[in-house]
């Protein structure tokens, strides 16, 4: 079953999305596939570079992905008390502080 899930997936969004004339809604579902690990292995690298692939051609849900991603990276490297999940909604996260924030 799940051969058949990964081969409907490649079939649904990568080979469309390598094409000169990819969807961005191709690309920006690809990029999420990568950030979550569905049919494919984890890679938040390549979920960036699809992201902004589809960014490029306007779909305005990879834009917010990829402002996240930032986010997310910022708050990491700042040291900042709130979890760099937090500011990710628009990714599936449910926000909430560290102890040291509240």
């Amino acid at each position: 079953m799940r051969l058949g899930l990964v081969v409907l997936f490649f079939g649904m969004f990568l080979a469309p999305a390598q094409e000169s004339q990819a969807s961005a809604e191709s690309q920006y579902q690809l990029g999420r596939a990568y950030l979550k690990g569905k049919g494919v292995k984890k890679d938040p690298a390549a979920a960036e570079l699809w992201f902004r692939k589809a960014a490029e051609r306007g779909n305005r849900r990879a834009q917010n992905a990829l402002e996240d991603m930032e986010q997310r990276r910022a708050w990491r490297d700042s040291g900042a008390g709130l979890s760099p999940l937090a500011l990710c909604p628009s990714l599936g996260t449910v926000p909430y502080c560290s102890s040291a924030s509240r």
